[in-house]
């Protein structure tokens, strides 16, 4: 195990790989890779273990992480929020920018040793929209009007409209189109024991405990530096903050209040968001007055501060601050609860003796609904308390 331990104040960011041992017959076979000194084994902790490896499939950020260190796709981010080629080594946009060409890498293999082709690419578009699952990224590849492989590492994709996530959407992992002839995705071994092209190849997976993972020195990227990955998955935080202060984790998410112990490295980045997402199709949301006197209502700085222990920042819209496409111009939502109740009470949503606002006969009722996260929990129920002192009647839900 490598001799350092580390906790992250963020969602740590991984994924997984797997493979096959059997291997088909007159088929190209990765190249020979020179052994080489790299390092050793790295081990990191977590409290939900992956659901699906199957990204196609899968919607919670365990079996993201491990995934995403097992497959590619056409394109990735770099450090610089920059789109790259990944499995797709360069591309043109048609003047309209409608269509993309992509131009595939020729040295690519999937896990079990069978190359990486233009027919990968069109199953894993097929997988998305056709297959009636309920595929991640599907609203994206439902815009594509036609696709076609132009050789064996040629793909053109056509647009009815210009769509600018268009290309960044081609981040999807794509999927090996020769695991899924015979089998359903649903019934797929891939699920438990992945096969992808990445730069880690899947190991092992006992169940409830953990999954292993091992460089893949034939990566076309070039051999990582870790030999090995372990991601161990423990019942609560408690229990792996424990083994993380004990040495016997290398590396462990935690929530913001988690304090600090002698020995442990700290790092803090802004790396998810949470907010309040209103459905304007139902009463009372659909009325402009209530969603802004709700907002108001919040005092974010005091859930920063409480919720977050400080490790937070306020931010507008849907995209972190600082990056490409954050926009600084957006005007911020200082906390008013006073006029807060007077758009409620312009509104029609006027205080009865009981201190409940109603509308006629109607009372505001709202229902709060948020997953299991106890930091979430917690900003909800502060969120919570402030609606029902404007006079909001207020049911919060978990899932």
């Amino acid at each position: 195990m490598m001799r350092f331990v580390t906790v992250f104040l963020t969602v740590f960011l991984l994924c997984l790989v797997g493979c096959r041992k059997d291997k088909v017959a007159d088929e190209p076979r990765p190249p020979t890779v020179q052994e080489i000194n790299f390092g050793d084994k790295l081990i990191v902790g977590g409290v939900s273990e992956p659901l699906n490896l199957i990204p196609l499939l899968a919607n919670d950020n365990s079996s993201k992480v491990v995934a995403s260190l097992i497959y590619n796709g056409l394109v990735k981010l770099d450090s610089n929020m920059n789109t790259v080629g990944d499995l797709a080594e360069r591309w043109e946009l048609s003047e309209d920018g409608r269509s993309i060409t992509f131009h595939l890498r020729q040295d690519v293999y999937w896990h079990d040793g069978m190359q990486f082709t233009a027919d990968d690419v069109l199953f894993t578009h097929a997988f998305i929209v056709d297959t009636g699952l309920p595929a991640l990224y599907a609203d994206e590849f439902k815009k594509i009007v036609a696709i076609s492989a132009m050789g064996k590492y040629t793909i053109m994709v056509e647009y009815e409209k210009l769509t600018m996530p268009a290309l960044l959407s081609w981040s999807v992992p794509i999927m090996p189109k020769h695991l899924f002839d015979t089998v359903a995705p649903t019934k797929s071994p891939l699920q438990k024991a992945p096969v992808g092209t990445g730069p880690y190849i899947f190991d092992n997976w006992t169940f409830g405990e953990s999954i292993s993972l091992r460089a893949n020195k034939a990566y076309f990227a070039g051999t990582p530096g870790i030999a090995e990955l372990e991601f161990r998955y423990y019942n609560d935080q408690d229990s792996a903050y424990k083994e993380l202060s004990s040495g016997k984790l290398d590396m462990l998410s935690v929530s913001p209040e988690s304090e600090s112990t002698a020995g442990l490295n700290e790092y803090s980045f802004p790396s998810s968001y949470s907010y309040i997402g209103y459905n304007f199709l139902r009463r009372p949301f659909n009325e402009p007055p209530v969603r802004e006197a709700l907002s108001l209502a919040v005092d974010r700085v005091t859930i920063i501060q409480t919720a977050l222990a400080g490790h937070g920042r306020l931010t507008e819209g849907p995209y972190l601050p600082d990056t490409y496409w954050y926009n600084d111009q957006l005007k911020s939502t200082a906390y008013n609860p006073a006029q807060a109740a007077t758009l409620l009470d312009e509104a029609g949503w006027t205080l009865n003796k009981d201190g409940l606002r109603m509308k006629g006969k109607q009372a505001l009722r709202v229902t709060l609904l948020t997953n299991d996260n106890p930091v979430r929990i917690q900003i909800a129920e502060q969120i919570r308390d402030s609606w029902q002192a404007l006079g909001v009647e207020v049911e919060l839900k978990t899932q």
